[in-house]
Parts: C-alpha cells; structure tokens; sequence
C-alpha cells in the first residue's frame, strides 16, 4: 500500500534496481521476494504454534519449497517459451528473469508432500497452516514485479472507457550502464515495440493496467479472509482449499487484463482467448473444490 501511494504521489512506477555495481545488479524484486518470505514464514510460525507443530521444521520446509519452486517456475517458463528455449538454451538457463508463479506453486506442493510425508505429519494440516503466509509472501512478490517492470498488464489508451485508466501506469524505458535499452527490466516496452504499438526511442510505454498492484490487494485480502476463517475453521484442508479456490479465481480474472503475451495466450473462437494462467487456475479450483469437498 505504501508503493500504491508513493506513485500517485508522482515516485517512478518502475525501480527495478536497488543499486548497481558496473553490470552487476541488486534488484528490487528480490528484495521484495525476501521481504514477502519474512513475513510470511511470521505468519506461518504463529499458526503453527497454535497447533503444536515445532516452527523449525518449516525452515526444513522453506528451503525445499524455494528449491523446488525455483525450478518448477523455470521450467514452466521454458515450457510456455519452448521456441526460445531452443535458440537460446543457456542464456534461459541462467537468466535472472523467467518465472512462472503458478507452475512453481505445482512444484513446491509436490517438494512439500514429500517432505512432510518423510517427516510424519498430515499434509493437509501443514497446508492449512502455510496458506495465509504463502499469499501473504506472494502480495510482497507483486509488488517486486511492478517495481521491476514485469508481469505487467495491457495497454490503457486514455479516453478508452477502461475503468483502470484513472490508475494506468507508465514504464519509463531503462538504459544499461553503456547507456543501451537494458533487456533484463524493459518487458513491456519490448512488448509494445514488438506489437507496433510503440516507436523504438519513445522514452516510455503506452499507459497500462497495474495488474500486479490489483493481485497484491487481491492476495492481501485472501490473507486477511484466510486468517478470519482460521478462527472457525471446521476440518483439517479448509484453510488449503479456500486458498485454492479464491487465488484461483483471482489469477483467472486478473488474466483478462495482463499484457505480457509471452506467458502464452491461445485463440478459442472469434475474439475469445485463453491464456495458460488461466488454464492452470481452471486446474487449481478444481483442485481446491475437490479437497473442501473430499475433507
């Protein structure tokens, strides 16, 4: 919220780089990416504590979910880039840039229950309890994004009728240290170029929906309604399968309105499209429907 007001009181609504050292870099989204870990391994403390479950085997856990994310949101990255991939096979490999939340949140699950299951413990409770600290670090994680310029949404022409044209954001185009347009943070003025909808040199992009300000504010809230429904959770899997079931129908509106084409978008009939968050998100409801319905 603190970022929300800072730009419309006029702060760049891009800072993709916390400092620089020559070529090398110390991005903001990483550092938000650790802040939203913090906080939300806080949480996921509290609630384990309140069950009797000894945090330290959450940091057991916390290292295989960053692993396994890691690499599940990576490889669904290539996946949905496979062409790319095939050009330029090291240069994705070991990219700074490249991630898939969703495909990482599959990949994570999957580490966990593993772990879990090798440790003792019932998975369904320990989701329960890393639900509401996994939206939580997920809204901080946004926040990165929009500061470094990524996973951004579509153009908002003023005078369109968009109702998001009174908060549409400009990305202001980022020179490297040689003074070139620096390709790790310029997604979208690339995207735009690409599209013919931006000349080459404009000093920044065309006005565009702040989507991953609208899924902070959407995570905050699960987090908070996640949190509530503790207190009067019924059954072991309640607190899972409501995240499942609210993050889901999130991602699946907040698709409509994203611009990064690159994530993959598939033609269906007439204008109608589908893009592979919302693909996934159809599978994770149905995921999150089938555990409230099986508890």
């Amino acid at each position: 919220f603190p970022v929300v007001l800072l730009h419309f009181h006029g702060w760049p609504s891009m800072h993709p780089v916390l400092f620089r050292i020559n070529d090398f870099v110390i991005g903001t989204y990483g550092a938000l990416i650790v802040i939203g870990i913090f906080f939300g391994m806080l949480v996921i403390a509290r609630l384990a504590r309140s069950r009797g479950v000894a945090t330290d085997f959450f940091f057991d856990l916390l290292f295989v979910v960053i692993v396994s994310g890691f690499l599940g949101a990576r490889l669904t990255f290539i996946l949905q880039n496979f062409g790319q991939f095939l050009r330029e096979p090291l240069a994705m490999l070991f990219s700074r840039q490249g991630f898939v939340f969703q495909g990482g949140l599959i990949a994570a699950v999957i580490g966990a229950i593993v772990l879990v299951r090798r440790r003792g413990l019932h998975p369904v409770e320990i989701a329960d309890i890393i639900a509401p600290g996994l939206v939580l670090g997920h809204a901080f994680g946004r926040v990165g994004c929009f500061l470094a310029g990524c996973c951004h949404g579509d153009v908002c022409l003023p005078g369109g009728g968009s109702p998001f044209e009174p908060i549409a954001v400009r990305y202001p185009a980022v020179l490297d240290s040689s003074g070139r347009l620096d390709p790790m943070f310029n997604f979208a003025y690339f995207g735009q170029v690409e599209r013919g909808l931006l000349q080459p040199g404009a000093p920044e992009t065309l006005p565009m929906v702040p989507v991953q300000l609208l899924e902070t504010a959407g995570n905050v809230a699960i987090c908070l309604l996640l949190l509530w429904l503790w207190r009067r959770r019924r059954f072991s899997g309640q607190i899972a399968g409501a995240y499942l079931l609210l993050y889901s129908v999130l991602r699946y509106v907040l698709e409509f309105w994203r611009g990064d084409l690159e994530r993959g978008v598939w033609p269906l009939f007439g204008n109608l499209t589908i893009s592979n968050g919302q693909i996934i998100s159809l599978v994770t409801l149905a995921a999150g429907i089938a555990l409230l319905l099986w508890r």
